[in-house]
């Protein structure tokens, strides 16, 4: 998977619950529709509740819904962040640091792959999703749990 190639979507909305939000999709079910009305066959995200609103596959779009990927960079760490825009109107996020995973493992780790290899986009929540999705892949294969580099 090239994460600079995905586009604002289903594919990259997927990827930010499962990666980044640690979310698992549920088997459909049917759950009451709009105002009460009737039924309606959705799949929520299992691990996202608020308050009492799961969301749904249907309604979690963090790749266009700045809400839902500000939602995202603060579960991925907001320590050091920096939301950049170039001359261009292109859109970069940044971290000086990833304190959570240094207190996760002893290894030093070096951080400059998250500035030099930030991914510009068009939008605020593009930019956000594909940096935070980055970021979780990098994070995953240093601590190996993960596979090959997906980026």
């Amino acid at each position: 998977m090239d994460i600079n190639k995905l586009e604002a979507g289903e594919e990259l909305d997927v990827l930010i619950a499962t990666k980044v939000m640690g979310w698992t999709l549920t088997e459909p079910h049917w759950i009451h529709g709009e105002l009460m009305h009737g039924m309606v066959e959705v799949q929520t995200w299992e691990g996202s509740l608020e308050g009492t609103i799961f969301q749904t596959k249907t309604s979690w779009h963090p790749s266009v819904d700045i809400a839902a990927a500000w939602r995202a960079l603060e579960k991925s760490g907001t320590d050091g962040v920096a939301i950049i825009e170039d001359d261009e109107g292109n859109w970069t996020v940044v971290w000086d640091g990833i304190q959570s995973l240094r207190e996760k493992t002893s290894d030093p780790i070096s951080t400059s792959f998250f500035i030099e290899g930030a991914i510009w986009c068009k939008t605020v929540p593009l930019a956000i999703c594909k940096n935070v999705l980055k970021k979780a892949i990098e994070v995953e294969n240093m601590l190996g749990s993960g596979g090959e580099d997906d980026t």
